[in-house]
This record gives structure tokens, C-alpha cells and sequence, in this order.
């Protein structure tokens, strides 16, 4: 399985990698920016993106609009302080699969891991 962690501040999803290399059989791949996210997708495919509130160039939810218009079957989750239904309203028509907290913890990790997994054995 392949991962895009998209944050301007990697410290921010350092615990989340090691947890996510420890648990899971994963490549996990870094992005500072939506344009460098971008780029890099552009040559590969990757399972999961997951990316912060704010990137170098944009936020978090204006880089996930621009990746589901070009890659629109991949899965998504975003870290967000928008209450659960102001990010709803902001995402809805998007696919994201969960909004994460800013202190991303191995609960939401396993959690989204698991429902990345229900997905992949649907298809």
C-alpha cells in the first residue's frame, strides 16, 4: 500500500508514518506542497492521501478539490479544525474518507486504515 502525506511541517505527521510502517505494509511519500503533491502523482499511484490543514501554496481542502477533479478514485482524508459539520458542507461531493484531528493518533490511523481496507476488498 502507498501513502501521500501532505504537510508543510513533516514533525506534524512524523508519529503517523512510524505507526503507519510499523502496522500496516505501506510506502509512505511526502509532499510539502498541493503542487508538489500534484507532480508526484502525476508518475505514481498511491493508495491513501492524507493531508494537513495548510500546505505551502494552499490548504488542505483547495488541494484535495484539485486532486479529485484529476485523480477522482483515489482515497483521501484530511486534517481539519472545521466542526464536523462545516467540514462536511466544505467536502461533501469530494469522496474524503475522514477528517482527522490536528494531533493525528494511532486510533484515527487504525480506524482509517480499516476503512481503506472494506473499501479495497469492494472493489
Amino acid at each position: 500500500m502507498k501513502v501521500l502525506l501532505t504537510s508543510l511541517n513533516r514533525n506534524r505527521f512524523s508519529e503517523l508514518a512510524a505507526y503507519l510502517k510499523l502496522q500496516y505494509p505501506v510506502e509512505v511519500y511526502w509532499a510539502e506542497s498541493g503542487a508538489e503533491a500534484l507532480c508526484l502523482l502525476g508518475d505514481r499511484t498511491v493508495d491513501l492521501v492524507i493531508t494537513d490543514e495548510s500546505l505551502a501554496d494552499m490548504t488542505g481542502l483547495a488541494f484535495l478539490e484539485k486532486l479529485i477533479r484529476i485523480h477522482p478514485m483515489v482515497n483521501c482524508a484530511a486534517v481539519s479544525s472545521l466542526s464536523t459539520e462545516a467540514f462536511h458542507e466544505a467536502t461533501e461531493g469530494l469522496g474524503i474518507l475522514a477528517q482527522l484531528t490536528s494531533d493525528v493518533n494511532s486510533r484515527q490511523a487504525t480506524e482509517l486504515m480499516a476503512q481503506l481496507a472494506r473499501i479495497q476488498q469492494r472493489s
